[in-house]
């Protein structure tokens, strides 16, 4: 992950170009409390990668909002 650009990794692929749904999120929220390095750096990229693809779309403060209540 040290080698990949979460913006754009957001943009390379028509797949991840409008981002992820709700559920797809909410099911990385508990990679970011696992006791596994390597998950916590994934989830931690993928959340990036959409906080990235939001604010592109101008909807980065809804997502912070929403991020906040699934923590």
């Amino acid at each position: 992950m040290n080698h990949h650009d979460p913006v754009h990794f957001g943009l390379s692929d028509k797949d991840h170009y409008h981002g992820q749904s709700a559920n797809w999120l909410r099911r990385l929220v508990p990679l970011l409390k696992s006791r596994c390095h390597e998950a916590r750096i994934l989830a931690s990229f993928h959340f990036v990668v959409e906080a990235s693809i939001r604010k592109r779309q101008e909807k980065l403060q809804a997502f912070c909002f929403y991020i906040l209540m699934l923590l």
